[in-house]
């Protein structure tokens, strides 16, 4: 950060207080302050980033759209789900206004951001649609093999169940977990996130031998990895065991 503040002062002494060089450089400092968790910072350098570029580029930029998806990331951090969902709305908006007919990565991102925002609120039906708005065009210009068609997969995977589309969430998951393996590797974190996820679903369509293996490899994979989605895997499965174990004994 400190690097940041003296390429800024320089900046400021050579070009003035409005120039791209300038927007460029207080974007980096707001990462930097998120990372920090300076929020409240980062989010006053946005706004200045943003008043430049509007001077510079006008409304209908790219650049514009950025500083939008920007300052939603900022708003999840700070926990201001209405703020953060208008921003990514407002950054959807006008990446699919500069898109027009072409498809784009930019409007891909954006979709599965505001479908996030949607699945927070309850509104699994919309959340569905953009995630599927965004699967068709990461398909399209990223491929089938790709860890972010994935991703977007194991989101749709989370969506279903919620909606209790169990049969469909098993098919996402399973997409995803298989793209996951190929590109990421098998013991990847995110590979174990989609296999557990199939597995808790699986145990829910009486998929009891899949489900339990599935759950017990994501369970001890993520242990090790130490991240705690590993004990919640851990539990899913001692409480599937839990019935088996009663019934033996009654017999």
């Amino acid at each position: 950060l400190e690097h940041f503040e003296r390429a800024l002062s320089m900046g400021r002494a050579l070009h003035g207080d409005r120039h791209p060089f300038l927007a460029d450089t207080l974007c980096n400092m707001s990462t930097s302050c998120c990372q920090l968790e300076q929020l409240e910072r980062a989010s006053d350098l946005l706004d200045e980033v943003l008043t430049i570029r509007r001077e510079v580029y006008g409304e209908q930029h790219a650049l514009v759209a950025d500083v939008y998806h920007n300052q939603a990331l900022v708003r999840a951090q700070q926990e201001r789900p209405e703020e953060e969902y208008a921003l990514h709305c407002q950054a959807l908006e006008l990446r699919q206004a500069l898109a027009g007919e072409q498809p784009s990565l930019a409007v891909a991102n954006s979709l599965a951001c505001v479908a996030g925002c949607l699945f927070a609120q309850g509104e699994l039906a919309a959340a569905q649609d953009h995630y599927l708005q965004a699967l068709a065009i990461r398909e399209e210009l990223q491929g089938l093999q790709h860890p972010e068609t994935a991703a977007t997969l194991h989101d749709l995977g989370v969506v279903s169940k919620a909606q209790q589309q169990f049969s469909s969430a098993v098919s996402f998951y399973k997409s995803a977990y298989a793209i996951r393996c190929a590109t990421l590797g098998e013991h990847d974190m995110n590979t174990l996130l989609s296999l557990g996820n199939l597995g808790d679903v699986q145990l829910l369509l009486k998929q009891s031998k899949e489900g339990k293996h599935n759950l017990q490899v994501a369970a001890e994979g993520l242990t090790a990895a130490g991240c705690p989605t590993g004990e919640f895997y851990a539990r899913l499965l001692a409480q599937a065991a839990a019935p088996a174990d009663a019934n033996k004994k009654g017999g």
